[in-house]
């Protein structure tokens, strides 16, 4: 009656090791976990980051001075020129606005088009502006497609300073005034022709000459 009870007792012994193991598989670095059905590959929807950058301007320089009409040119990295008109945002795309004397635009929101907010959205990169003389604030501000701000961290601001344009001296003559004739003018009707040499002849005097 001893066997069957010594028989059992031996298959126990040999089948706890075997449990043991299998729940140490984990923990074990020769055990090479179970390779995943995509193969480590990310989502197809996922978007690479966007690398980070900014805008500035070029020309001018903050502070500067220039005429009442002067060139603007714009610079932009971490970030591609593309003519506005697409309808969903692609960070990595955009386009350059001009805000005359106010300040940058909140994140998604569209950029007003009127005489102080200037669009590019043909993709330029330079433009002529034209103010009054004084000082002037000037914003460039990045945004997508369809208009809509990339936020103050893709705005720049600088400060110029527009001169008035001299007038030139003399100016034109007055309405109804003479206007000088070539080599000093005309001598007036009546008037006496210099005399070869350039001198003017004596008038006679009376009674005949002397």
């Amino acid at each position: 009656m001893k066997l069957p009870v010594a028989i059992s007792t031996l298959v126990v012994l040999l089948v706890l090791p075997g449990c043991d193991d299998k729940k140490d598989e984990g923990k074990r670095p020769d055990v090479a976990a179970p390779a995943s059905k995509d193969g480590g590959k990310a989502p197809a929807d996922a978007k690479a980051p966007v690398a980070a950058g900014r805008v500035f301007f070029v020309a001018p320089a903050d502070g500067a001075k220039v005429p009442e009409q002067f060139e603007v040119e714009f610079g932009v990295e971490g970030k591609q020129i593309e003519p506005a008109g697409a309808t969903e945002r692609n960070p990595a795309f955009g386009h350059h606005h001009l805000l005359i004397d106010t300040g940058a635009i909140d994140d998604m929101q569209i950029v007003p088009k009127d005489e102080t907010h200037l669009h590019y959205g043909d993709g330029a990169t330079k433009a002529t502006v034209k103010l009054a003389p004084g000082k002037h604030q000037l914003t460039m501000q990045f945004a997508d497609g369809a208009h809509r701000s990339y936020g103050p961290q893709w705005a720049a601001t600088i400060t110029v300073e527009v001169e008035a344009t001299p007038t030139p001296s003399g100016g034109a003559p007055a309405p109804g005034g003479d206007a000088a004739a070539p080599g000093g003018g005309a001598p007036a009707p009546g008037a006496d022709a210099p005399a070869p040499g350039g001198a003017i002849p004596a008038a006679p005097r009376e009674g005949g000459v002397g």
